[in-house]
């Protein structure tokens, strides 16, 4: 077993996690992970991209969409659109990161 090559995995919201991390190794030129395994991952903070599990948030007594979208603005700086943050929204990623 190579302990020098990581792979990271995460589903739902810990989908975007991995994604995150991933995309932060990349811009501040970390090591990158061997790979990243989404089962079902979260891929974008806007609530007008509709997708199964935004939709799931709607309804959702512990998880409502207005907190998501609280949550999302929290961790933009400056009161970014976080629907517009690679690292919050996986789905708009430039392609150049993707590489």
């Amino acid at each position: 077993m190579d302990i020098d090559d990581v792979v990271i995995v995460g589903d739902s919201a810990g989908g975007e996690l991995a994604v995150a991390v991933s995309l932060l190794a990349v811009l501040r030129n970390f090591k990158k992970p061997a790979g990243i395994v989404l089962p079902y991952p979260l891929c974008s903070s806007n609530i007008n991209h509709f997708m199964p599990s935004s939709l799931l948030t709607i309804d959702d007594q512990l998880l409502q969409s207005n907190v998501m979208v609280y949550v999302a603005t929290a961790f933009t700086k400056n009161g970014g659109d976080p629907t517009k943050n690679c690292i919050l929204s996986p789905i708009y990623t430039p392609r150049f990161l993707l590489k």
